[in-house]
C-alpha cells in the first residue's frame, strides 16, 4: 500500500519522493481520514519541504 511506504520515509533521512509519490500526496490531501490526512499527508509535505526532499527533476 503506498501509504505504508510513505510512512516509512518519515523516518528515513535519505528517502526521496517520487512524481507518483507526490501525486497520491496531492489526490489524497483532503482525505476523510485523519490519520492519512493529518498524520501522513501533512508530516509528509512538511517533512519533504523542510529536509528538502521535494526538486524540480
Amino acid at each position: 500500500m503506498k501509504s505504508e511506504e510513505l510512512k516509512r520515509k518519515l523516518v528515513d533521512d535519505k528517502a526521496t519522493y517520487t512524481d507518483e509519490e507526490i501525486k497520491w500526496l496531492f489526490d489524497h490531501i483532503g482525505d476523510s481520514d485523519g490519520s492519512i490526512r493529518d498524520d501522513l499527508i501533512c508530516n509528509s509535505f512538511g517533512y519533504g519541504f523542510f529536509k528538502e526532499k521535494f526538486s524540480l527533476e
